[in-house]
């Protein structure tokens, strides 16, 4: 097995070392040496998921001060337009393809079977 290049760096004050702490890929039977690594691996286990938990507790304190100050979250709302009420009209009656309806609104084919179903919903609460 071909050891590993270790380096030293003077970085100012102070000299870096890189030196491989943790080899899980040793065969060795120093049972020392593998409890040390199996020891610095939990500690550095135990570091990082502090680090996220105080990540986490920091961005849930950033969204609740937001949206007590009426931060609106995710994409804008599409709403049904004057132009859509006209072109869902034509397309209703047949007058253009749903492809060409698409394209006069310049919304996806998703969005626009999202807005037809909103309309029909709420143009059916009106009438009855």
């Amino acid at each position: 097995m071909k050891q590993p290049h270790l380096s030293n760096e003077k970085c100012g004050c102070c000299t870096v070392e890189s030196k491989p702490t943790i080899n899980t890929n040793s065969e060795t039977d120093d049972v020392i040496l593998k409890a040390i690594q199996q020891a610095v691996l939990v500690i550095l286990t135990a570091f990082a998921e502090k680090e996220r938990d105080r990540i986490r507790k920091r961005q849930r304190e950033g969204i609740d001060v937001a949206l007590k100050n009426g931060t609106a979250f995710g994409r804008p709302k599409v709403q049904a337009t004057d132009k859509f009420k006209e072109v869902y009209d034509r397309w209703k009656v047949g007058e253009v393809t749903a492809v060409k309806a698409l394209g006069e609104l310049g919304v996806k084919k998703t969005t626009f079977y999202k807005l037809v179903k909103e309309y029909e919903r709420d143009f059916k609460c009106r009438t009855i």
